[in-house]
């Protein structure tokens, strides 16, 4: 899988943050960048190894790690095999000196991941605001970039929980976190109750009692709610057919999509574009 995403920026350089371009390859190529990026750059990976010159330094950077590129800093990164999935933030803005100030961020300075799931998440929430919106859409997704950097400092372990803050909380409401953030990630594939058993560690009963204990409904129907909602910004926001749509957004067919959907909305898709897109 790969994207890049290069959305406008002209009415955004005034906020403290804005995001001017992310992206994800799963076969990354060399970059070599004799002055610099214009912008400052977060690249986190899962899968793969590579290299990252910076400072006069060659630096490991092995699978499940991140790195941090400030702007205008001479360098180059490239794997050490085939296959190297990187994921990137290229962001600008005044505010953002302080808040790497704040979390005692670091160019030049690999970090081990504890996980990718939470920033894959957010990165999920950003590229769906630029896809349904061209005009609009950075708008929406900068507003997550205060929310990326932060976890990218807790994945990082830059910052941690308050030891009262980790005795607290509810164990439902932990897992739940994780198994929310997995599938704002993945609803447009199949995710099974296996799945999700095996994320979190559970038995499927004790996977349906944390759904209900936190959202009230099983795991499917979670699942689903998720796709309609995702579908019904589709809906409004592109031509695409219904058909096109349910398959998008996770449904194997179009007559189950169209079940769901009138079963969460009491109408059809077909209604609800022609009542909103007014």
């Amino acid at each position: 899988m790969w994207y890049y995403s290069y959305p406008k920026t002209e009415d955004l350089q005034g906020l403290p943050f804005y995001i001017v371009s992310i992206g994800q390859h799963e076969l990354q190529p060399a970059v070599v960048k004799p002055e610099g990026h214009p912008y400052d750059q977060f690249f986190y990976g899962e899968t793969g190894s590579g290299k990252l010159e910076i400072f006069g330094r060659r630096i490991n950077l092995p699978a499940g790690s991140a790195f941090f590129v400030p702007a205008g800093v001479p360098h180059q990164y490239y794997p050490d095999g085939d296959v190297w999935d990187l994921r990137w933030v290229s962001c600008a803005g005044d505010g953002l000196k302080a808040l790497y100030k704040l979390i005692g961020l670091e160019g030049g300075k690999v970090y081990p991941l504890k996980t990718t799931i939470f920033l894959d998440a957010i990165m999920k929430r950003m590229h769906r605001e630029l896809l349904y919106d061209k005009e609009k859409g950075n708008y929406f997704a900068s507003a997550h970039l205060h929310e990326f950097i932060m976890e990218f400092a807790r994945q990082c372990e830059m910052i941690a929980p308050g030891k009262e803050a980790v005795e607290q909380e509810n164990v439902y409401e932990k897992n739940m976190s994780v198994l929310r953030d997995y599938i704002d990630y993945h609803f447009m594939t199949h995710i099974s109750v296996q799945d999700l058993c095996d994320l979190i560690k559970v038995s499927p009963q004790h996977l349906c009692r944390v759904f209900k204990e936190c959202t009230g409904k099983r795991p499917t129907e979670y699942i689903n709610m998720i796709r309609i909602e995702n579908a019904k910004k589709l809906l409004l926001s592109s031509t695409h057919s219904i058909e096109t749509i349910a398959l998008w957004c996770g449904f194997e067919n179009c007559n189950y999509f169209c079940k769901t959907f009138k079963k969460q909305e009491n109408m059809t898709a077909k209604e609800y574009r022609l009542q909103n897109q007014s």
